[in-house]
Parts: structure tokens; sequence; C-alpha cells
């Protein structure tokens, strides 16, 4: 029954940080786009702030079940 329960642990362990690096590389990206598009123009950095603000939502309400799996 140990060796079930730390297999367990070290799972989701695993799948939080593959998780954890997924997001910190999407946001990461998500960063550069917005500071990318502010730096061409104020407008199109607006803009593109909503579009990511826009995809942001939808999906981490997606992702909020995984957390609690």
């Amino acid at each position: 029954m140990n060796e079930y329960l730390c297999s367990t642990k070290i799972s989701l362990n695993s799948r939080a940080l593959v998780i954890l690096l997924g997001d910190g590389v999407h946001n990461f990206v998500d960063g550069v786009a917005i500071g990318a598009s502010f730096s061409h123009s104020t407008q199109l950095g607006i803009v593109t702030s909503i579009a990511v603000i826009c995809h942001e939502l939808p999906h981490e309400l997606g992702k909020y079940p995984q957390h609690y799996n």
C-alpha cells in the first residue's frame, strides 16, 4: 500500500509540474506579444491586451477542474 501512495504522490507532483511549466511558457508568450504590440503602437497594444484577456479567461476556467482531479 505504501508503494501505491508514493507512486500516486509522484504522479500528482509530475502533473502539477507540467501544468506549472506549461502555464509559465504560455504566459511568457502572452507577455511578449503584449509588449511587442505596445512597442509598435498604443492602440495595437490595447487591442492585443483585450484579445489576450478574452483568450485567457476561458482558458483558465477550463483548467480549473484539472487542479481538483
